[in-house]
């Protein structure tokens, strides 16, 4: 019996081989390679039917695979080309159990232009939010000693103008698979004006990040790529380690003409995604109009961490950005799911004359102005409250002003024009008039009871004006 199921086991063993055989000779002949450029051609076909085109497989497949062409379009033509594609592994390697791929190149990968976006109406699905799936404690040990694209060709509709760039890299695993790290480097070839390095470890036990990013630019492609012409030379670095349940990095960033930036960057993705940033920015000078300069000052510090509580919903933790004359602050949630919005705000202005420039009229004093938001995010209801004491404007002075304004929108701002109500109501106290020095009331009040329609018609119900014994 035993001998039988083996003799059995040897036919069956032997069948698959010569299956196997059969197939690795059959993929190498022109009729099978041709069949595999039409199977990838037809997976790569774009939603709206364009076409992919595959050309030129060669090699031993499938341990030593070339491409000669590959194109990707869109029902606006091609959008990418890439040439000269190879993969060169060694199969023995998995005897060892290890996957060693030699080389994984290819000669140009040339973008024309960005792929135009196929949107599809379709009603979102539950999920959750994104965040890393699970990272095991070791992965299979992969080498690629060699990642390499010759020329990276980025048309005009992608940066502001051409340009051409190298990539070379390559991948280890170490320490039996629980490490993880990535080494990429990116140069601009047109014009030696362009490099970016990378730099990166994985600790796949302890789920952490070790990376270190660098990038420079000094050919212009700032100025093309903002379209302010005063933009210049671009340096920016990242580099931090952690556990990617709190990792932190430092962030610095010179852009020449527009500002420098340093600052800290915290994210956290294994749970809820965060992103936080504590940074001080110095715009550059001439960027910066005369007429903001006493408001903005030399730096604005900006504190911000926003989360990602649900697949569609955000929260807004903290807002702050602090300049030399005001300071706002903030903190919403909104989703998109439930169609639910509430945010609040508060921006602070100590001296209001840093303002005079920009108002073009002496002011001093100082201000607060607060915002509270809530309701459906395209129809929301706010209130607006404004403060203001030792108000001067021109030749007019007030010891205090208060007013108040609630604004309810009447319908959704998806369906156009916007169509809302507007009531209020305020005061002033101790007003003084330079040309009026006997001025026979110092305290004013009104109320406005207003709205607007869809059609830009307005409508008044209330508007007065009340101080000492006379109203308006």
């Amino acid at each position: 019996m035993l001998r039988r199921i083996a003799i059995g086991l040897a036919f069956a063993l032997a069948g698959l081989a010569t299956l196997v055989v059969l197939a690795l000779g059959l993929i190498q002949t022109g009729f099978g390679k041709a069949f595999i450029e039409r199977q990838i051609a037809l997976a790569l076909a774009a939603p709206d039917g364009a076409p992919a085109e595959v050309e030129g497989l060669q090699g031993f497949l499938p341990f030593d695979i070339s491409l000669a062409r590959l194109t990707l379009a869109d029902r606006d033509g091609t959008w990418l080309r890439l040439e000269d594609l190879r993969l060169d592994w060694s199969p023995l390697a998995l005897l060892r159990g290890r996957l060693h791929v030699l080389a994984l190149t290819a000669g140009r990968i040339e973008v024309l232009r960005p792929p135009v976006s196929e949107e599809v109406a379709t009603e979102p699905e539950p999920g959750e939010p994104f965040r890393l799936p699970q990272l095991p404690g070791s992965v299979p040990s992969v080498v690629i000693d060699r990642l390499a694209v010759a020329e990276i060709a980025l048309g005009r509709l992608v940066l502001g103008e051409p340009a051409a760039f190298s990539l070379n890299g390559q991948l280890v695993t170490q320490d039996e698979g629980r490490s993880v790290m990535l080494d990429l480097a990116l140069a601009r070839e047109d014009e030696a004006t362009a490099r970016a390095n990378l730099q990166a470890r994985l600790e796949l036990d302890t789920q952490a990040l070790d990376l270190a990013f660098a990038a420079e630019e000094t050919g212009g492609l700032l100025a093309s790529a903002t379209g302010i012409p005063e933009a210049g030379n671009l340096a920016l670095s990242l580099n931090g380690a952690g556990p990617l349940a709190g990792w932190t990095g430092n962030l610095e960033v010179d852009a020449e003409g527009l500002a420098r930036t340093q600052g800290t960057l915290r994210l956290a993705a294994l749970e809820e995604p965060k992103v936080g940033l504590v940074a001080e920015v110095r715009p550059a000078p001439a960027l910066v109009p005369n007429r903001f300069e006493r408001l903005l000052g030399e730096t604005v510090g900006i504190t911000l961490d926003v989360v990602q509580t649900a697949p569609q919903a955000l929260a807004l933790d903290q807002l702050r950005v602090v300049t030399a004359a005001a300071e706002l602050t903030g903190r919403g949630r909104i989703d998109l799911e439930a169609e639910t919005l509430s945010a609040d705000a508060a921006l602070d202005i100590s001296e209001l004359a840093a303002l005079s420039d920009l108002a073009g009229t002496p002011l001093a004093g100082r201000a607060g102005l607060t915002l509270r938001a809530s309701g459906a995010p395209m129809q929301p209801n706010a209130q607006l409250k404004l403060e203001a004491t030792d108000l001067a404007v021109a030749d007019a002075r007030a010891g205090r002003l208060k007013t108040a304004l609630d604004v309810r929108f009447l319908r959704s701002l998806a369906e156009g024009a916007p169509a809302l109500e507007v009531t209020g109501d305020g005061g002033l106290k101790g007003l003084e008039l330079a040309a009026v020095p006997e001025l026979p009331l110092d305290d004013l009040t009104w109320r406005l009871d207003a709205g607007m329609a869809a059609d830009g018609r307005l409508r008044i119900s209330t508007l007065e004006l009340a101080g000492g014994e006379v109203t308006l």
